[in-house]
């Protein structure tokens, strides 16, 4: 039965290692978005950080036609997943903590400017509230402890036991946002 599981959230929140660890588990098929970007060079240029402008119309039926022909269960990954027109049967929203994602960004080369768009992406669930708006199970989650729960559900209904799905969270960034603030504001925030 295809079952398709959309991993998103901003980038340096873990959401890859936590795709690979999911697909592996329930043995699904695991297509990561930026690999479709370009291996199918489904991008106009890139932007003044070196990052690709995608042709999101174009991504969008680029994943339609590999999901179509695809079979079992498949884990998609990116942070471009809730932009696109594609159905998705639930969707993990992986968070982290603001300053986690801020260092783990510097320790890439990621420019100030980017840092702190990525933050306010963060801070303001973006990921998040896109996907809620088009999926009915959406789950966010930010522990370990959280984290290996959503595996096991996913395992436990890839082997077609009945599971009781975990808590579904919206978590909130306020107080982390407002801290990096006080904190003399390198991110311009």
């Amino acid at each position: 039965m295809k079952y398709v599981i959309a991993v998103t959230g901003t980038p340096a929140t873990g959401k890859t290692s936590f795709a690979k660890t999911l697909a592996k588990e329930i043995g699904a098929k695991l297509i990561e978005i930026n690999d479709v970007v370009k291996e199918r060079h489904l991008f106009s240029h890139k932007d003044k950080f070196g990052t690709m402008v995608v042709m999101l119309p174009e991504l969008s039926a680029a994943m339609k036609e590999i999901l179509l022909s695809a079979t079992g269960p498949i884990v998609v990954v990116g942070h471009l997943a809730p932009e696109l027109n594609v159905k998705y049967n639930a969707a993990v929203v992986i968070r982290a903590k603001l300053k986690v994602i801020a260092n783990r960004q510097h320790k890439r080369g990621y420019p100030m400017e980017k840092i702190r768009d990525n933050l306010i992406s963060e801070a303001t669930d973006y990921c998040g509230s896109l996907m809620r708006g088009k999926v009915d199970n959406t789950f966010e989650v930010e522990t370990d402890a959280d984290k290996k729960a959503l595996v096991d559900y996913f395992k436990a209904m890839s082997r077609g036991r009945n599971a009781v799905a975990p808590k579904t969270n919206e978590i909130d960034k306020l107080k982390e946002i407002i801290e990096l603030v006080k904190n003399g504001n390198k991110y311009k925030l």
